[in-house]
This record gives C-alpha cells, structure tokens and sequence, in this order.
C-alpha cells in the first residue's frame, strides 16, 4: 500500500482530507486481510462479558472471511474489492494521520457477512470517532455511493447505535474517544479506476451527495483507492 497523494482543505466548518492510495501487490494485500481477521487477540484486552458476547460472533465471522479471501485466488471481485478499500484506508489513516485502528466492523456487529452499518472506524489523534463507508466498483470511482451511503446511517443514527460497541472496545483503542455527534469524523472510501488519482479526488468534491455530506461533518476523509491488477 502506498500513498501517493494527500490536500487538507477547509470547506466552511468541515476539514476536508483528500487522499489517494494505491494497492499494487494484490497477493500480499490478500494475505493481509487474511491475517487482519484471523488475529483475534484483541478480544483478550477486553472484559469477560465483552470477550464472550464477541466471540460468539467473531470465530464463525473470521471462519467466513477467510473462506472468501481464500476462495478468491488473488483475483478481486466485488466482495474482496471492498475489504481491500476498507482495509487499506484504515492502513492508510493510522499511517499518515495516526489514526488509531478498531478492528473491522464485520467481526463484532451481529450479522455474519455484509454487515448493515459502517464498514470501519477509526479514531483521530483528537479522539474523534471516524466512521468509514468502502465501496468497490470494477469499472467506477464510486464516491458519490459512499457519500449517499454515509447520508443515509447518519440519518438512521447508525453511527449513535455504533457507540456502545466502541465503547466496549476502548482497551483496544487506548482511550476514551469523544462520544457527540457533533465531533464525529467520517470516510467515504472508494475504487478508483483511473490512473487520475488527484483529478478524480478532487472532482469527488464537486458531488452534490460529497457536498451535503461535508456540511454534515467536523472532518471528512476522502479516500481513492487505485487497485492495480495485472
């Protein structure tokens, strides 16, 4: 995973961070979100009723996951694209703007795969909560789904319902974030199919979705994921 391009700018109230990454070892990216869900010691950091009640979900979760990686010989489809954008802006956020990684969504919300809510978090130097959408397209540059997905949970108080767990998960975190609505801090990360990486991250800003989103948010991180395949 390598950054290639990175711009804070100041919308109104919001800060807006702009940056593109690329992927260009599918292979190694692969074995990683393998080795990503298959680490389970964090849930050891927690207490004993947090362990048992995630355990339930994160054995049968990470059993699946793995499948599919496996499954996908290195080839990136809709399904493994996605983890691939969600994992690498988390890699990408903890690198360049120390963030603070929480393991992925998929492994402690209650649904076995495709979970119905934010596909990752964060949380920001600041101690702001980060809430990421990842979306995948083969053909696309798909931001304007992510902002409109992002609207959506913000409207149907996902990110609220999002607390109590990450609360739970404040041994892992290392302290304890903001818990206001006001401070939230979210993602919209996507595929990019261009070799326009800044161009594409700067038109994303021209969408009237990115544009409301933005008067929605304290910080807004726009993430561009090129995935090269050979």
């Amino acid at each position: 995973m390598n950054i290639k391009y990175t711009e804070i700018i100041k919308i109104g109230n919001c800060e807006v961070i702009l940056l593109g990454i690329e992927v260009d070892d599918i292979k190694a990216y692969i074995d990683k979100l393998v080795k990503s869900v298959s680490d389970t010691s964090w849930i050891t950091s927690l207490d004993k009723i947090s362990q048992i009640s995630y355990r339930a979900n994160v054995d049968k979760t990470t059993d699946r996951l793995v499948d599919i990686f496996k499954k996908s010989k290195c080839k990136v489809n809709g399904e493994v694209g996605e983890y691939i954008v969600s994992l690498s802006s988390m890699d990408a956020l903890e690198e360049k703007h120390n963030h603070i990684k929480i393991p992925l969504s998929e492994l402690w919300k209650s649904k076995l795969i495709g979970n119905d809510g934010f596909d990752f978090h964060t949380v920001t130097e600041l101690n702001n909560i980060n809430f990421g959408e990842a979306k995948y397209n083969s053909r696309d540059n798909p931001y304007r789904v992510a902002a409109m997905q992002v609207k959506e949970f913000i409207k149907q108080d996902k990110d609220n319902a999002d607390l109590i767990h990450i609360r739970n998960l404040e041994p892992i975190i290392g302290k304890t974030p903001i818990y206001v609505k006001d401070e939230f801090n979210y993602s919209i990360s996507f595929s990019v199919n261009s070799n326009k990486l800044e161009t594409i991250l700067n038109n994303s800003l021209e969408s009237e979705d990115v544009k409301d989103l933005i008067g929605k948010s304290k910080a807004l991180f726009i993430i561009g994921v090129q995935i090269v395949t050979i």
